[in-house]
């Protein structure tokens, strides 16, 4: 069995409790197209990426069935711009409003005081990361993976794969954190030890992805044995 030399957390849903906020600034951006999107389905789809079926959604007019570089170029600067605006509403409205999880700054002091490094790796720009993540939580990550340091995102690899690289391990050893469906293909594509946490999402959905699902963050450090 390999050893886990590095934990790889997920922001959104693991560490932030924020995705609800995500929820309501989504579907403020896709009211303004007159499109509704339930709750479920934003969590469902969160870590997932489809531009041709998101563009599709919001525009009347749909990408054509094999697009040529100009349209797929500009489809992708139309998402860009939708996820900057929802960026902006989350953090004009909402920012007051996010926390951390009550476990997360113990469980990641206990592992500081155990050496074992750690990793943030979130779609989330840079600037919402800084923005809703607390100094005293960021200084417990090595490293951390935003949407800007990857060229693609989950459920695609990359940005797990990026983390390991600057952590200097191999994907396989180390253990990703994750809460949806789109975030665990990720960690797994990326060949990483990969578990959830039910904190958005039923264990039931989740445990089609993943062999293990916890409750909290508290749950999953007490079964790894990083506290008692």
């Amino acid at each position: 069995m390999t050893t886990v030399k590095a934990i790889l957390f997920d922001m959104d849903g693991v560490i932030m409790n924020s995705m609800d906020y995500h929820v309501k600034a989504w579907q403020e951006v896709y009211a303004s197209f007159n499109r509704y999107i339930s709750r479920e389905e934003i969590l469902l789809q969160e870590g997932s990426f489809d531009l041709k079926e998101w563009y599709n959604f919001l525009q009347d007019v749909p990408l054509s069935e094999a697009p040529g570089p100009e349209e797929l170029a500009a489809a992708y600067e139309f998402i860009r711009a939708q996820g900057r605006r929802q960026r902006d509403i989350l953090l004009s409205k909402y920012l007051q409003e996010i926390k951390p999880y009550p476990d997360a700054l113990p469980v990641l002091r206990a592992l500081g005081r155990l050496n074992i490094p750690c990793a943030l790796v979130t779609s989330s720009s840079r600037i919402t990361v800084q923005e809703i993540v607390p100094q005293a939580l960021r200084d417990c990550f090595r490293i951390i993976i935003a949407a800007e340091d990857v060229q693609r995102h989950k459920p695609d690899p990359d940005p797990y794969l990026a983390a390991a690289e600057k952590l200097r391990i191999r994907p396989q050893e180390s253990l990703v954190v994750e809460n949806s469906p789109g975030g665990i293909r990720a960690g797994l594509a990326a060949g990483a030890v990969c578990v959830a946490v039910s904190s958005t999402l039923p264990a039931s959905v989740l445990l089609g992805a993943t062999a293990a699902v916890y409750s909290n963050l508290r749950d999953l450090a007490v079964a790894q044995g990083w506290i008692t």
